[in-house]
């Protein structure tokens, strides 16, 4: 009975390492498990032995499968982790020059010394920079709110995590509204 608790107690090891995406801790646990499975077998016949064994090692086959999968989706969340903060850095640049565009033109559009063609044309260009905008701008919101719910996915209860994915939809909604309004403005 001792056996089967220090079993238990391994493999719970290794799912808490899961769970934590530790490789170590599921390494460790993992061996921990087979040390327990082995001492436990040695009260079975041969055979219960050889089914113990044949268990052991399609639940070694798991758990490393498992570990893989969780060391390839700390990857991808690091990743794409690495290119939201990459993106964030560069989208208040990229802001101020779409405004500054966004100006050049409201200013020949309202310059009533220029023809109504070119007044006109002005104001086309205009909903032009803010289309470009809206999409570059949107990319940006829309691998943030990604990032966030893929990392609530794993863990729904975590409040920080949560909101995160509020966050990125508020992000979502204030770039629309900011675009909107300046789209009204330029109708």
């Amino acid at each position: 009975f001792e056996g089967l608790i220090d079993t238990f107690g391994a493999l719970g090891k290794v799912i808490q390492g899961v769970f934590k995406r530790d490789l170590d801790m599921i390494k460790e646990g993992a061996s921990e498990a087979g040390t327990a499975l082995i001492q436990l077998g040695t009260g079975f016949d041969e055979e219960q032995q050889k089914k113990m064994a044949d268990g052991f090692k399609n639940l070694a086959t798991d758990i490393k499968n498992t570990a893989k999968e969780a060391s390839a989706y700390g990857k991808a969340i690091t990743k794409m982790r690495n290119e939201v903060k990459l993106a964030e850095a560069q989208q208040r640049l990229l802001q101020m020059q779409y405004q500054k565009d966004a100006e050049l033109q409201r200013q020949l559009r309202d310059d009533i010394s220029l023809t109504i063609d070119e007044r006109i044309d002005a104001n086309t260009k205009l909903g032009e920079i803010l289309d470009e905008q809206f999409a570059k701008e949107k990319e940006l919101a829309d691998k943030k709110l990604e990032l966030a719910e893929k990392e609530l996915s794993v863990n729904k209860d975590n409040v920080d995590l949560q909101e995160a994915v509020t966050n990125a939809k508020t992000e979502l909604a204030d770039l629309e509204e900011r675009i909107t309004g300046q789209r009204s403005e330029q109708l």
